[in-house]
């Protein structure tokens, strides 16, 4: 995907209405004030060499899109989200989309855009998976 198309579905989620309940799969999910989407992934590889390239392309994906947002919306915060992760054992204390943000990476670019939070983080949802871009756009402040 190029950065006009990643900009392109920003924009969707950052003007659209946000699901009542979790809705959705795959590559893009709403709920109650937030929305998250995976713009760009790399491919599952056995090749350690393939996997390199493809997790360089997510990353240069990202610099170009966070390159973009920034010149749309200024300087974005950077925001630690790893620390988060010890406090996900108690019911309820993270809400989305942070809960799961949290979960896949370790920090985030953050923008205020309006009355929504914009964020832009390479997630990994486990050790071996694909990197994936993903953006969240939520009226939940980070925690």
């Amino acid at each position: 995907m190029t950065t006009a198309l990643h900009l392109d579905t920003i924009e969707r989620l950052r003007t659209s209405e946000f699901a009542d309940v979790r809705d959705g799969s795959g590559e893009a999910w709403s709920g109650p004030g937030y929305h998250l989407a995976a713009l760009g992934h790399s491919a599952e590889q056995e090749d350690p060499a393939a996997e390199a390239e493809q997790a360089e392309q997510v990353s240069a994906e990202y610099t170009a899109l966070e390159e973009a947002l920034t010149a749309r919306w200024g300087d974005p915060q950077v925001f630690a989200v790893g620390t988060l992760r010890g406090r996900t054992t108690g019911e309820g204390e993270i809400p989305e989309p942070w809960l799961t943000v949290c979960s896949v990476t370790d920090h985030v670019h953050l923008w205020r855009v309006e009355e929504r939070w914009l964020v832009l983080c390479a997630a990994q949802w486990g050790t071996g998976q694909p990197r994936v871009l993903l953006a969240a756009v939520t009226v939940v402040d980070p925690p």
